[in-house]
């Protein structure tokens, strides 16, 4: 009887020391899943990447001389804003006139972007190149000399509008045509639809 119980003691003994030995098995395993899931946390969180300032964004470029001059949102935002608005002809395929209510733009002036980087050419034109094109305006048209339209849909002649980059379209910052379109602006007026480039990427200045 005595060995007997000696017997279940010993038995007892082995079977907690097979279920310690399991446990800590367990346990181990488990362990660098942890570790390493939390390393990788730290990695993204405190990454040197993530605590670099990123540069902002260029919205379009000025060539001038071989030069490049690159604007971003917070360049244009500090120079001297201009706001005015314009009404659109939609001329084409259309069947009958459609002529829009005014539109408010805000924006930069081209003559004084002209005036900050220095273009002293007494004669020039400006290539205008966006996503879906590009166009080429020359020094009449710089200067605000384009086609205006009466209600009834006529061209009246050419008046003195002023030419805008743009960032701004009623009050709001321009996402869907842009982020920078160029337009002619005057109170009142009604130009045409095409006489508004979209999408502006870059503007080189050729001289003549």
């Amino acid at each position: 009887m005595a060995k007997e119980d000696k017997t279940s003691k010993l038995l007892t003994i082995i079977l907690a020391i097979v279920i310690s030995i399991a446990a800590i098995a367990v346990l181990y395993v488990n362990l660098p899943e942890n570790e390493e899931s939390n390393d990788i946390g730290n990695i993204d969180n405190e990454g040197p990447e993530d605590n670099e300032t990123e540069e902002p964004a260029a919205l379009f470029s000025i060539t001038y001389n071989n030069t490049d001059y690159n604007y971003t949102l917070e360049n244009l935002v500090s120079i001297e804003e201009y706001t005015g608005n314009i009404r659109y002809i939609k001329l084409g395929w259309l069947p009958e006139i459609v002529i829009t209510d005014p539109i408010n733009f805000t924006g930069v002036q081209w003559s004084t972007l002209a005036t900050e980087i220095g273009i002293s050419s007494e004669n020039y034109s400006l290539l205008i190149k966006a996503t879906d094109g590009s166009e080429e305006y020359n020094l009449s048209m710089i200067n605000g000399h384009v086609d205006v339209y009466n209600e009834s849909g006529n061209k009246t002649g050419k008046d003195n509008l002023t030419f805008l980059i743009a960032y701004k379209e009623e009050g709001e910052y321009i996402s869907e045509d842009g982020p920078v379109v160029t337009i002619f602006v005057d109170e009142g007026k009604i130009i045409s639809s095409k006489l508004k480039t979209k999408y502006v990427e870059s503007i080189e200045v050729i001289d003549s």
